[in-house]
C-alpha cells in the first residue's frame, strides 16, 4: 500500500518549507488530483491503512531537507540483492558521515537540530495490529520507504492525528518524544473529548477516564468541553481500472534516483518493448560509470523474454525466457564476438538438449539429458573456413548466421553415459577425426580393466568394411546430421531475435478500453470472452512437439509417435504435479492442526477465551482441509477428462494419419 502511494502520485513539496498548507483536502481528491504534497499523501495512505486495519496515524514534524525533496540519492535501491546492498553500505555510511560534518561545520551548534530542517508530514504506525509487532514504523508517503521509529531521520514531532483525535506533543523543544503511546498524558495531550467528556483514544475503553493517564481535570469540566465531531463528508475512495492499470499517472512512467543506482518504472503496455522495470547500476556517486543495466519484461511479449542483464563495457548479457517460448529457451548468455551459451528448459525438447555453448570460431559443447542412446554431450571443434588449411580439406560446413565467417567440422567427440549393465559393445566416447579421415571409438569397461579402444580409418577399409566400421560411419553421418540441424535452428532463432527487437514485440494494452470496459453490461463483457476464447482455440498446442519434425504434415510412424508420446507425457506429468501440489497442502494443514491440537492438550489451565479461540482455529483448519479434498476430487476426475481428449484430438489431428494406417 506504501509502495502503491508513493510512486501512483506525483509529489510536490511545500511551497513555503517552514509553515503547513492552511487547508487540507479530501483524500478523494487528492486521488482525483494524483498529485499533491507529504500531507496530501500521508492523509490518502492513513485512510487507506485504517481501511485495511491497521492503527495509523498522519504525523505533522520536522525532517531534513533530503526527504522534504524526496532526494533518495542517499538510500540504496530496494530492488537490490542482499550482497549488493552489504557492499555498498560501507560506502554509503561514510558519504553520510562526511555531509553530516560538512553540515555541522557550517551550523556551528549540534543542539539546534530541531531549529533546522523543514516542515514535513509523514505516517506512523503502532504496533499491535495486523503484522506490525515489536517496534513502531513510520512510513515515508513520498517514496513507501518505511523503517522503525528508532532508526528514522526524522527530527521533531509536533502532533499526529487520525479519525480518532488530534494529539499534540507535550515534550520541551517538540523533540522526538520518547514513546507514541497516546495514552501517555505525560507525552501526548488529546484535543478532542467525547460526550461524556471522556477524552477520545484508539487504546482506551469507552468510559475509561484520564485520571489513569495523570489528567487532572474534573468530570464535569471536561464534559463542558465536549466535541461532537461529524461525520464524514469524504466520498469512498476508489481507483478506476484505467488508472490503476496506468499505474504512474498521467504517463505511465517514473524515474528514481538512489545512491548509484537509477531505477525507470513502467506501466504495462506502455514501453514498446514491454518494459516493466529498468534498474541502472553505476560505478560512481554521479551515476555516470554504467556498470550494469537490468531489465524486466511484462507478460505481454510474443517472445516471452521475462528478464535481460547487460553490461555494456564487457559486451555481456544474459536473457531469461518463460517456458512458453516457441523455441522453449530458458538463458541466453553471450560475450558478443566471443562466446554464447544457450540453454533449453529441461525435459522439453524431444531430443534432450539442455544446454549449448559456442566459442566462436573454435568450440561447440552440446549437453543432453534423458536421451535412449545413451548420448550426454557432444563437442564440436570448428575452424574458420577461410583459413588457408581449411581450403581444402573435406567435412561439414556450419554456415553463418550472425554476421560471422562460415565454419569447417574437423572434429567431433561423443560421450556417453555409464548403463547398468556392461557390455563389450556399449560405446563411452567416440572421436570423429574429420581432416584425418579416421573414427576412434572407446567402449565401456568393468572396473579395473582397461578400455578397449578401437581406431577405424575409412581410406583403408573402404572395399570391405567391418560391422563396427559400418556401424562407426553411420554414427557419423548422424553425428553430422544433427550438428547442422541443430546449427540451423540456432540460425532461425537468432533471425528471430533480431526480428522481434527491430519490429517490436509487445501485445499493446489499450487503457483507454479497459476504462469503456468498466461501463459495459455483464452481457457485452460475455460476448468479449466468447471472443477471446474463440481465438485461443484456434492455438495449436501440439506445435511444440513438431519442432524437431523435418515436415510435420508428412511424418513417418516413429516421428508421429515419439510426437505423441511427448505430448501425452507432458500432459500427464503436469496433472501429477497439480495433484502433488494439492495433495502436499493437505498435508500441511492436516500436520499443523494435529502439532496446535498437542499444544493446547498440553496446557494444563485454558479459560473461556482460549478455548474459543481454539475452537474457531480448529473449525477455520477444518475447513481449509475439506476444501482442498474436494479440490483434489475434482482434479482426479477432470484430469482423466483432460487427458482423454488430449489422446482423442491426437488422433483425430490429420498429422498423425499414419498411426491410424492398418499394418
Amino acid at each position: 500500500c506504501s509502495d502503491f502511494v508513493g510512486r501512483y502520485f506525483d509529489y510536490e513539496p511545500l511551497e513555503d518549507p517552514s509553515q503547513p498548507p492552511v487547508t487540507l483536502p479530501s483524500p478523494t481528491q487528492v486521488i482525483e488530483w494524483c498529485v499533491g504534497d507529504c500531507f496530501d499523501l500521508a492523509t490518502v495512505l492513513v485512510s487507506l491503512l485504517l481501511g485495511v486495519g491497521y492503527d495509523a496515524y498522519v504525523v505533522y514534524g520536522k525532517a531534513p531537507d533530503w526527504i522534504r525533496a524526496r532526494n533518495q540519492s542517499q538510500c540504496l535501491c530496494p530492488f537490490l540483492s542482499d550482497e549488493e546492498k552489504s557492499k555498498l553500505e560501507t560506502d554509503l555510511k561514510d558519504c553520510r558521515s562526511s555531509n553530516k560534518e560538512n553540515e555541522r561545520g557550517q551550523q556551528g551548534v549540534v543542539e539546534a537540530k530541531a531549529d533546522n530542517g523543514c516542515i514535513h508530514s509523514w505516517v506512523l504506525i503502532r504496533a499491535g495490529k495486523r503484522d506490525v509487532f515489536g517496534d513502531d514504523l513510520f512510513v515515508e508517503p513520498t517514496t513507501g520507504s518505511i523503517c522503525t521509529v528508532t532508526m528514522s531521520s526524522y527530527l521533531c514531532v509536533y502532533s499526529i492525528w487520525n479519525t480518532i483525535n488530534y494529539w499534540v506533543n507535550k515534550e520541551e523543544n517538540t523533540l522526538m518524544p520518547p514513546t507514541f503511546d497516546i495514552c501517555q498524558g505525560a507525552c501526548w495531550e488529546p484535543v478532542f473529548s467525547d460526550m461524556t467528556g471522556n477524552f477520545v483514544s484508539t487504546i482506551s475503553e469507552p468510559g475509561e477516564s484520564m485520571e489513569k493517564n495523570g489528567g487532572g481535570e474534573s468530570q464535569s469540566s471536561r464534559a463542558k468541553m465536549a466535541f461532537e465531531c461529524p461525520g464524514t463528508w469524504v466520498e469512498k475512495l476508489s481507483i478506476s481500472r484505467a488508472s490503476y492499470c496506468l499505474r504512474y499517472p498521467p504517463n505511465g512512467h517514473r524515474v528514481n534516483l538512489y545512491h548509484r543506482a537509477k531505477l525507470e518504472l513502467f506501466a504495462m503496455g506502455v514501453n514498446v518493448q514491454g518494459l516493466q522495470r529498468r534498474l541502472t547500476l553505476f560505478g560512481d556517486d554521479d551515476r555516470i560509470d554504467v556498470q550494469e543495466i537490468r531489465e524486466y519484461f511484462g507478460e505481454n511479449r510474443q517472445d516471452c523474454l521475462v528478464e535481460r542483464v547487460r553490461r555494456p563495457l564487457e559486451m555481456w548479457f544474459v536473457e531469461l525466457f518463460s517456458p512458453r517460448h516457441v523455441f522453449l529457451l530458458k538463458q541466453w548468455t553471450e560475450v558478443l564476438g566471443q562466446r554464447r551459451k544457450i540453454e533449453f528448459h529441461r525435459k522439453s525438447r524431444l531430443d534432450g538438449l539442455v544446454c549449448r555453448e559456442e566459442v566462436f570460431g573454435q568450440t561447440i559443447l552440446e549437453c543432453y539429458e534423458d536421451r535412449s542412446d545413451r548420448l550426454i554431450s557432444r563437442t564440436i571443434f570448428v575452424r574458420n573456413a577461410q583459413e588457408e588449411r581449411c581450403k581444402h580439406q573435406g567435412g561439414a560446413t556450419l554456415l553463418a548466421g550472425d554476421g560471422f565467417s562460415n565454419n569447417i567440422v574437423v572434429k567431433v567427440i561423443d560421450q556417453y553415459s555409464r548403463p547398468e549393465v556392461i557390455n563389450e559393445s556399449e560405446v563411452e566416447l567416440q572421436t570423429f577425426l574429420l581432416e584425418e579421415r579416421t573414427i576412434e571409438t572407446q567402449y565401456h569397461s568393468q572396473k579395473g580393466i582397461i578400455n578397449r579402444v578401437v581406431l577405424h580409418e575409412k581410406d583403408r577399409f573402404r572395399d570391405k568394411p567391418s560391422k563396427e566400421l559400418k556401424e562407426a560411419f553411420n554414427a557419423e553421418k548422424a553425428a553430422l546430421a544433427s550438428v547442422r540441424s541443430l546449427h540451423q535452428e540456432i540460425i532461425d532463432l537468432l533471425r528471430m531475435r533480431k526480428r522481434d527487437e527491430d519490429v517490436g514485440n509487445t501485445i499493446v494494452v489499450n487503457h483507454e478500453a479497459e476504462q469503456e470496459n468498466d461501463n459495459l453490461n455483464p452481457a457485452e463483457l460475455e460476448e468479449d470472452k466468447d471472443g477471446i476464447s474463440g481465438v485461443q482455440s484456434d492455438i495449436d498446442l501440439l506445435s511444440p512437439y513438431l519442432l524437431l519434425v523435418k515436415n510435420p504434415d508428412m511424418m513417418t510412424k516413429d516421428e508421429a509417435e515419439q510426437a505423441r508420446d511427448a505430448c501425452l507425457k507432458t500432459m500427464k506429468d503436469r496433472l501429477l504435479e497439480r495433484a502433488n501440489i494439492i495433495q502436499n497442502r493437505i498435508n500441511e494443514e492436516t500436520e499443523k492442526l494435529s502439532q496446535r491440537q498437542a499444544a493446547y492438550q498440553k496446557k494444563k489451565k485454558t479459560n473461556e477465551k482460549a478455548e474459543q479461540q481454539f475452537e474457531q482455529m480448529c473449525s477455520e483448519a477444518t475447513f481449509r482441509i475439506k476444501i482442498l479434498e474436494r479440490r483434489l476430487a475434482e482434479h482426479g476426475e477432470n484430469a482423466v477428462t483432460k487427458y482423454k481428449a488430449l489422446e482423442e484430438k491426437i488422433n483425430k489431428d490429420p498429422r498423425f494419419a499414419v498411426l491410424r494406417e492398418r499394418k
